[in-house]
């Protein structure tokens, strides 16, 4: 079974996603991260910030050293394929490779534990990747309890 994380691009601020990101990259069980591409907030409120998916995985590939990425949803309405392909393919250059993949949400208030056991359950079901959506407040302190209930399950 592979691990990632995804974290959220609304009613966070840059340097939260960054804080979170280079700490996952030097965390070696997490091999990926992964976001959304939505150019509004998709809970909570509506008119708050959202940063841009693809833009912040661009960046990301700069910030980070080891870890593979993705965006779990592309508005392909809103983009042009031959605008999207391009963006991706650049993006791919950047970064080096880009992975694609079912995620679990971490719920502080049931645990590093409980997210692990559905991510084994995916593994279970075949799968070879649990992607973890972070929610907002981003704090990177989410992360090692995350990483040593993933290396108790394998």
């Amino acid at each position: 079974m592979r691990f990632a994380f995804k974290t959220a691009n609304q009613s966070t601020t840059w340097p939260d996603v960054l804080e979170v990101w280079r700490a996952a990259d030097q965390i070696e069980i997490f091999e990926s991260g992964w976001n959304f591409d939505h150019f509004y907030p998709i809970d909570g409120n509506a008119g708050g910030p959202c940063l841009e998916g693809w833009m912040m995985l661009a960046a990301l590939a700069q910030a980070t050293k080891r870890l593979r990425m993705g965006t779990m949803v592309t508005g392909i309405h809103y983009r042009h394929p031959a605008v999207l392909a391009n963006m991706i393919a650049t993006l791919d250059i950047i970064s080096s490779e880009i992975t694609l993949s079912s995620h679990v949400k971490f719920d502080p208030a049931v645990g590093a534990s409980a997210t692990a056991d559905a991510a084994a359950a995916l593994g279970e079901a075949g799968l070879d990747l649990a992607i973890v959506y972070l929610r907002p407040p981003l704090t990177p302190a989410v992360l090692e309890p995350l990483a040593a209930a993933f290396a108790q399950i394998g």
